[in-house]
């Protein structure tokens, strides 16, 4: 997550909605040039409170094929999401047959594991 979407997701559970609310109306205006991980919206929106705009946004997500989706089960920002069938639904198209996400995950952690040694 960048900066930006994670101020928006802090500002969001810490309750400063105006503030939240800002920051996703500066990412809709920094997607018109720059691409926005719709995940990262997603976020926000779950930050929020705002299930279905949340589901929307990881739905664009998983159009997009976002690789950061191979998390999504992982990922505590989306912890208040996991009740909810389209949860289940989205979780079951990204792991569905056919596609290696175990594949991809090791990849993804190799690469993480790289550039930390490049830090050093």
């Amino acid at each position: 997550m960048n900066a930006l979407p994670a101020l928006g997701y802090t500002y969001a559970v810490s309750g400063r909605r105006t503030e939240a609310l800002r920051v996703l109306a500066e990412l809709h205006e920094v997607s018109r040039l720059h691409r926005v991980s719709p995940a990262d919206v997603a976020a926000v929106y779950t930050g929020l409170g705002d299930r279905n705009q949340a589901f929307k946004w990881l739905e664009k997500a998983y159009q997009a094929r976002t690789s950061m989706l191979l998390f999504l089960n992982m990922e505590p920002k989306f912890d208040s999401l996991r009740k909810d069938s389209r949860f289940d639904d989205l979780v079951r198209r990204i792991s569905r047959p056919g596609v290696n996400a175990s594949n991809a995950v090791f990849k993804a952690v190799i690469h993480l594991i790289y550039f930390e040694l490049l830090q050093e």
